[in-house]
């Protein structure tokens, strides 16, 4: 039985960290957006267009790091699994992966 979609409230696109505070999420070139998730066992974003959190479907890169291919132009915020909210992050719309 899926789990229901969680809501995420503004509160908590007001409260997210901004990218000065956390270097856990971060574009990268312009190949792709980083989770650096430093033993976390998952990761959640919020599409704030939908308002809805969602489980990152990711791969893993040599470094160890988590790729996860995101919508150009849209704004994410990010929370580990034990609820730890890391940046917001706004996708560039000349992402090449989504050309």
């Amino acid at each position: 039985m899926p789990v229901p979609a969680q809501l995420c409230d503004r509160q908590c696109i007001q409260n997210a960290p901004t990218e000065s505070e956390s270097d856990l999420v971060r574009v990268v070139g312009q190949q792709s957006v980083l989770v650096s998730v430093h033993g976390a066992e998952s990761v959640e974003c919020c599409d704030h267009e939908t308002g809805l959190w969602r489980k990152v479907e990711t791969l893993r890169s040599p470094d160890g790091s988590l790729v996860h291919d995101l919508a150009p132009g849209h704004t994410y915020s990010f929370r580990l699994g034990g609820g730890e909210r890391v940046p917001t992050v706004t996708i560039p719309h000349d992402t090449p992966w989504q050309q």
